[in-house]
């Protein structure tokens, strides 16, 4: 995905599984995905299996990207989470 704003720069992207097996993080307490519109594509990329996140915090504003909320709740619904209220357009798994 490639959108550009006044004064954009560009920096190297980094898979989380890469940073993960980087620093051998096998357990994960608290994640907190805010990606401006790639959320779920931040969360295939990684092996959930293997990490098993305890508490999951999404922010899923888009930037004038098409709101993807609903594709969130339903991806997650299918993941042994607890779904809390949103605040501040923010979900909390």
């Amino acid at each position: 995905m490639k959108i550009l704003f006044k004064d954009s720069i560009q920096v190297r992207a980094v898979k989380l599984e890469t940073l993960l097996d980087k620093y051998n993080i096998t357990e994960i307490d608290l994640l907190d995905i805010a990606v401006e519109g790639s959320e779920l594509e931040v969360w295939k990329s990684f092996d959930y299996e293997k990490h098993r996140p305890k508490v999951v915090i999404i922010e899923y504003y888009t930037l004038g990207l098409p709101d993807r909320s609903v594709e969130i709740k339903d991806f997650f619904s299918n993941l042994p989470y607890n779904w809390s209220i949103p605040l501040v357009r923010t979900l909390f798994s």
